[in-house]
């Protein structure tokens, strides 16, 4: 009866998120007429999208005892969104336009990765309006523009699905590391490995005929860089 009293007051209290407070940051999109160069029009009129999962490829691990599942790899599904569609068609000329920045429509020709991957960010909000949980998808672009279906009986709003590809996510804002601090830790982790590794060579038999041959510089240029004495 505890456990339940305390749920009570906790709702109460904390309350529970809704799937409806969200919001989206769509990025800006180049294109030959201002009138697609409004990502806050496209933002507004999302209703609905997904927070991001992740997922992880294993293979069977067996050395003794029973088989392990250890990870390998990070896997990430499409995101898909739903947008409403302005009388002006504003929406699905955005999504054009980012098509057409992936691959011209004319020549076919494909362009440069780095020039039309974007970054994405999507926010989980309080009834006050408030983000409590913000992701950034890095390198997002679209993989899929859905079909609009037309029909001469029907009086429902147009809509647009978009599938979006992109390389990662990471959580931003309220956490107490940010993304370079992980990537120093990461680059800390391996350098102590790497320094590790010279100390045994530095004191096996044959250290000083390898440091005869070159090591020697290759050390001094990992010390530099990873600020260890080896």
């Amino acid at each position: 009866m505890s456990l339940l009293t305390d749920f009570i007051s906790e709702v109460k209290v904390s309350g529970l998120m809704r799937t409806a407070r969200y919001s989206v940051i769509m990025p800006f999109i180049s294109s030959e007429t201002d009138e697609n160069k409004d990502p806050k029009l496209v933002s507004m009129f999302c209703d609905q999208i997904q927070i991001p999962g992740l997922n992880y490829n294993t293979a069977p691990n067996l050395m003794y005892g029973e088989t392990r599942e250890a990870p390998y790899q990070r896997m990430y599904d499409n995101l898909t969104l739903s947008f409403y569609v302005d009388n002006e068609m504003k929406v699905k000329k955005y999504f054009d336009d980012w098509q057409y920045s992936v691959q011209n429509p004319v020549t076919r020709s494909f362009n440069y990765y780095a020039n039309y991957i974007k970054p994405i960010q999507i926010g989980v909000e309080d009834i006050a309006s408030k983000t409590k949980y913000m992701v950034e998808l890095r390198e997002c672009y679209p993989k899929t523009v859905g079909a609009i279906q037309m029909d001469a009986a029907s009086k429902d709003l147009m809509k647009l699905s978009v599938t979006l590809a992109y390389k990662y996510w990471i959580p931003i804002g309220g956490y107490t590391y940010n993304e370079t601090d992980l990537l120093n830790k990461t680059n800390d982790g391996l350098f102590s490995e790497i320094a590790g590794v010279f100390n045994g060579i530095a004191s096996s038999p044959v250290g000083g005929l390898l440091m005869n041959y070159g090591l020697t510089g290759l050390q001094n240029k990992l010390t530099t860089i990873a600020g260890y004495n080896i």
